[in-house]
């Protein structure tokens, strides 16, 4: 039983990844969240959070670019 459930929180969805991504970027992260992350890079490796990193950061500039923007009208 503890085998299954250590396998199932080893496999974060997208939605979870993106949600430890949003955490990192603020620089607050839960303990379990973080061994679960790690346990899946080294089952994976580290692609779908590089991935979801590079999208956060576009959304980030477009968002800044977007209320500077709107200041400067």
């Amino acid at each position: 039983m503890a085998t299954q459930k250590n396998s199932e929180s080893t496999k974060p969805s997208m939605l979870q990844i993106t949600w430890s991504m949003v955490a990192a970027f603020c620089g607050v992260q839960n303990n379990n969240n973080h061994e679960r992350d790690f346990a899946y890079i080294d089952e994976v490796g580290f692609k779908p959070y590089i991935i979801i990193g590079i999208v956060l950061t576009l959304i980030i500039l477009l968002v800044l670019y977007g209320i500077v923007q709107l200041i400067l009208i």
